[in-house]
């Protein structure tokens, strides 16, 4: 699951030095904000959620930039490559089954257990999502809105100091 933020730089305040931008330069300043303001964010948003068993989802939490010819720039953050970060993000409704392997090595990790009542438990729990579904636990979005004041001031002032360089 990844927030993708686009940003059309026709639209940017410091309109008198946009000749000199370059996709470099915004590639860095996009990238140093997002790892500076938005990913510490998500991590905390995480952490308070309480998500965090296996540390799949903690641990790739990364920031891709791509910039189309000056004009405009994308910016993907979250999870790239966890399988499980939509159904984090949005819950699921019942009649979904989720993988056993994925569940046994979370009941391995959050329960300790081995042997048959690591099985039991495992096919217990699949059955209480196909039944139930699963709650979801926002922490994308809601972090998104919650910084991205400060992201695009940041951002700004990093485009700022990098065109007043020589």
């Amino acid at each position: 699951m990844i927030v993708t933020v686009k940003l059309d730089t026709s639209k940017l305040k410091f309109t008198p030095l946009r000749h000199k931008l370059s996709a470099p330069l915004l590639t860095r300043a996009l990238y140093t904000s997002s790892e500076a303001i938005f990913v510490p964010e998500l991590r905390r948003k995480i952490r308070a959620n309480k998500s965090v068993v296996t540390g799949n989802l903690f641990r790739n939490l990364s920031t891709r930039v791509s910039v189309y010819e000056r004009k405009s720039a994308a910016i993907d953050v979250g999870a790239l490559g966890v399988m499980y970060g939509w159904y984090l993000e949005v819950g699921t409704k019942p009649g979904h089954t989720p993988p056993y392997k994925r569940i046994e090595l979370w009941v391995k990790k959050k329960m300790q257990l081995r042997g048959r009542d690591l099985h039991n438990v495992t096919w217990r729990i699949m059955r209480s999502i196909r039944m139930r579904g699963t709650k979801a636990h926002p922490y994308l979005i809601v972090t998104w809105d919650r910084v991205k004041g400060r992201f695009v001031s940041d951002f700004n002032a990093r485009v700022r100091a990098a065109l007043a360089k020589p």
